[in-house]
């Protein structure tokens, strides 16, 4: 792992910014605008300060720490569930795989009826089971859920009511549940990386489905064509970050 200086001056600078003076706190609640906190793992326990900034945090990001090896996983403080305005919590920054974050997710993390994003990236143990709590989380939109070392899509998407888009890439899916077609305004799944050759015929009555991502699933080119004839409303993206060689072979003639 690469060492890095402490972020701690980078999380006192993102408070100490949010903050309006007395005079302009009304111009500030009235526009709207947004806070948002990046701390590593490592500097957690600065999310139970008493600081009011984190009355008004609406976006949180926890980013890995490079600074040492996690042996074992951070659970993330229970105080996560007391930011009644946050609308946004990223775990890990999406791709990177340089520095280690390995958390699990606090119960409470339901109270968050606010959030509208909850998005995962390499942060959880193999052995770790994505909480069904999630499922709760009524006002949620974006999920993802990347390399999570998921074998199925975990059926509290299925409560998800107002989700729009589900992304689900690097883990070891290859069974779409029919529970996806009763999600009213999920728009684009993205399902790359993963094993699936073959999608629920009910999802083409998805009234708001429109993209399906599904590089590097190791489709041939006929089931690929398969597909986009049985879900003609749907753009499909099969690209193959590793030239992926059922493909090539089959368009080769082999």
């Amino acid at each position: 792992m690469r060492p890095r200086p402490t972020r701690w001056v980078a999380f006192v600078v993102a408070i100490v910014a949010s903050q309006p003076s007395a005079a302009a706190e009304p111009a500030a609640a009235g526009n709207g605008r947004k806070t948002t906190i990046t701390v590593t793992v490592d500097e957690l326990g600065m999310l139970s300060s008493s600081d009011p900034a984190l009355a008004r945090v609406k976006e949180l990001r926890i980013d890995a720490t490079c600074t040492r090896t996690l042996e074992t996983a951070v659970p993330l403080p229970a105080t996560l569930g007391d930011l009644a305005t946050l609308e946004a919590l990223h775990l890990g920054p999406e791709g990177r795989q340089d520095c280690d974050l390995v958390v699990t997710l606090p119960a409470n993390l339901a109270k968050l009826k606010k959030l509208k994003t909850l998005r995962a990236d390499d942060a959880f143990e193999p052995t770790y089971a994505v909480p069904s709590f999630i499922g709760e989380l009524s006002a949620l939109e974006n999920l993802g859920l990347m390399r999570s070392h998921l074998a199925a899509v975990p059926d509290f998407v299925g409560k998800l009511k107002r989700l729009r888009l589900l992304t689900l890439w690097r883990n070891e899916i290859r069974v779409v549940p029919e529970f996806l077609a009763e999600l009213p305004e999920l728009e684009e799944i993205d399902l790359s990386y993963n094993e699936v050759h073959r999608l629920p015929p009910v999802l083409a009555k998805a009234r708001a489905l429109r993209r399906i991502r599904l590089g590097n699933n190791h489709l041939t080119l006929a089931e690929q064509e398969q597909l986009r004839r049985e879900f003609p409303n749907v753009a499909f993206d099969f690209a193959n970050e590793y030239d992926d060689g059922v493909a090539n072979d089959e368009a080769s003639g082999r």
